[in-house]
């Protein structure tokens, strides 16, 4: 989410790796109103500056990287500061993320209140970030490198240098694993090796790492998931639909801390922005539809925005009709602009019916319910169905597997009857698939992992593909024809993420 406070500030997070090893640089996540020029710092917790770095050659939006002028040697269970300065304000900021600690890898950031404020800033023109407020998630990161450390002595100043467009780690507040090594610079070893959630380096998520803050691991044959501290309970609107309406939303509504026993029905006047934060969606048995509806045609306008969400219709007995079992958690929204940040998705059909612009950023997908369906070979589920048309469409950093029971880690039974891929581009109308792009992503236990159908310049890189029933991709068939713009360091991988040596063959 976006602070509206306009003043400027240093936004900081802290952190520290239990090995040694070295501090590559540092990434922030910025908003579309987040201008200006940006720095980045590393400090000890005692406010002495070890590192400072220039942002240059920014996006306009999204994760933003620059590398010091030197590897700076970290020490293991030592407390570090990382940070970054913006000079308007208007910042990505998360309340509350830090009211536990999170890990990554090798790297831990303390919950607030453990080793004082963690989600740290200081208004100014700059300095040591020691204040708190509302143990908040500012979105900076440290790019860290396990293992030896590289001697490098302090920088005194801001060091100019281009921000890194290699794949990195998994979005968090939380430090993350190493950079993902390229195919042209030798990088660190992937912390996640054999792991049985292996995160390729720290390429996509670890299972049970994302969604709603307080849900632990879980059963894809659970009753119900426990209600987190602090979450308010909400209940359908309808109790026959098990729905509950938004309406008449045209100009920002925020939903956070939400426990919702129902599906949320978007309606038609909200022309606004929606807001799905740090909340549980999940509609019980005997709803008529999925876990977000929207109702597209005269939404044009909508944005829904969610992040640190879980996504999860309660189950059903097998063979029961339940709209869940086969709708995508959402959909019916084409013209509908999406962003999901580290959303969990299971028990359902798949991960997005999506519209023309949507972003899927350090998401998971599980556990679709194939197997309890009366006769699965009638499933229509998957994992992400773009509507077609110009996009722009962005999955990055992100864990497809609607196969797998991430609870055992072993393939659901019968998940291969699916009659649709892990990842499906399609068209919608007629229309071409343009500015669609799949990178640094795990796409496995479909009936193929990709399958792509009237597509023009699709780029996929960087992806790793596990275990599927007929193969990584699809053939194009008959009368339809599809181009990639880029297709580089796909790999084929273990059922647990792990990435191999073997490349993955264009489609033809």
């Amino acid at each position: 989410m976006t602070d509206p406070d306009r003043q400027a500030v240093e936004l900081g997070v802290k952190f520290k790796a239990v090995q040694d090893g070295s501090v590559i640089g540092v990434r922030f996540y910025k908003s579309k109103t987040n201008t200006g020029e940006h720095t980045g710092s590393l400090w000890t917790i005692n406010g002495t500056r070890l590192a400072n770095v220039r942002f240059t050659q920014e996006t306009g939006s999204g994760w933003q990287y620059a590398d010091f002028s030197s590897p700076v040697a970290v020490k293991a269970n030592v407390l570090y500061v990382v940070s970054y300065h913006t000079p308007v304000g208007q910042y990505s900021a998360d309340d509350h993320y830090f009211a536990a600690g999170h890990s990554r890898g090798p790297l831990r950031a303390p919950a607030d209140g453990s080793h004082g404020s963690n989600g740290v800033y200081k208004y100014g023109a700059g300095g040591f970030p020691n204040q708190g407020y509302k143990a908040t998630n500012y979105w900076v990161d440290v790019v860290f490198k396990p293992g030896t450390p590289v001697t490098s002595s302090p920088t005194a100043g801001p060091t100019t240098t281009t921000a890194s467009p290699r794949p990195t780690p998994d979005p968090s507040a939380t430090p993350t694993a190493a950079p993902t090594p390229s195919s042209s610079t030798p990088g660190p070893t992937p912390t996640g090796t054999g792991n049985p959630d292996s995160t390729a380096g720290g390429r996509y998520p670890e299972r049970f790492s994302v969604g709603a803050p307080g849900v632990g691991k879980y059963r894809q044959s659970d009753a119900r998931l426990p209600v987190p501290a602090g979450f308010q309970e909400v209940f359908p609107h309808d109790n026959a639909s098990k729905e509950w309406d938004l309406y008449d939303c045209n100009g920002t509504v925020n939903l956070d801390r939400k426990y919702f026993h129902a599906f949320i029905y978007i309606g038609t006047n909200c022309h606004g922005t929606v807001n799905i934060t740090n909340s549980i969606i999940a509609p019980p048995p005997g709803s008529i539809n999925r876990a977000i509806l929207v109702n597209a045609n005269s939404s044009g306008s909508l944005t829904l925005n969610i992040s640190n969400t879980t996504i999860r219709p309660e189950p059903v007995g097998l063979g029961m009709n339940s709209a869940p079992l086969t709708d995508h958690a959402i959909n019916d929204c084409d013209t509908c602009t999406i962003h999901l940040s580290r959303v969990d998705v299971a028990n359902t059909g798949g991960m997005c019916l999506c519209g023309a612009n949507t972003t899927i950023e350090y998401s998971w997908l599980h556990d679709n319910y194939i197997a309890h369906l009366a006769d699965p070979s009638r499933a229509h589920t998957g994992g992400v169905f773009p509507y077609g048309g110009t996009g722009p469409l962005e999955i990055s950093h992100s864990r497809l597997e609607p196969g797998v029971n991430a609870y055992t880690g072993a393939a659901v039974p019968n998940y291969w009857q699916a009659i649709t891929a892990v990842l499906f581009t399609q068209s919608s109308g007629g229309s071409t698939l343009r500015n669609y792009q799949v990178h640094d992503s795990f796409i496995s236990l479909g009936a193929f992992g990709l399958y792509a159908q009237d597509g023009e310049g699709l780029r996929l890189r960087d992806n790793v593909f596990g275990p599927t029933y007929w193969g990584s991709t699809g053939p194009c068939g008959s009368g339809c024809s599809v181009t990639f713009a880029d297709w580089t360091n796909n790999v084929v991988g273990t059922i647990d993420g792990s990435p191999t040596q073997e490349l993955v063959r264009k489609p033809a």
